[in-house]
C-alpha cells in the first residue's frame, strides 16, 4: 500500500480539526457552532459548518470520532 504521511509538531494541525476538538464536552454540534458564528457575525457560518461537517465525516471513516445523530459528532 502507497500512503502520504504528513508529521506535524503538536498544535500544528489543520485548523478546522482545531475547532472540531475544541468543542464542548467531547460533542461536536452543527447547530450550536452555526448559532456561535452566527453570534460572532461571521460573514458565512452555514459555508463554515458544512466544512466541518465534511471533515467530522472523514474523521469518523478513520474511526477517530463517532457520529450520535444527524448533526452531532463524539469528539475523543
Amino acid at each position: 500500500m502507497n500512503a502520504v504521511v504528513e508529521a506535524k509538531p503538536p498544535g500544528q494541525g489543520k485548523a478546522v480539526d482545531r475547532n472540531v476538538f475544541a468543542s464542548s464536552d467531547g460533542i461536536y454540534s452543527t447547530a450550536i457552532h452555526r448559532a456561535q458564528l452566527k453570534q460572532t457575525g461571521h460573514r458565512d457560518p452555514q459555508a463554515t459548518v458544512d466544512m466541518h461537517v465534511r471533515r467530522s465525516e472523514a474523521l469518523r471513516r478513520n474511526g477517530v470520532v463517532e457520529r450520535l445523530a444527524d448533526g452531532v459528532w463524539r469528539i475523543p
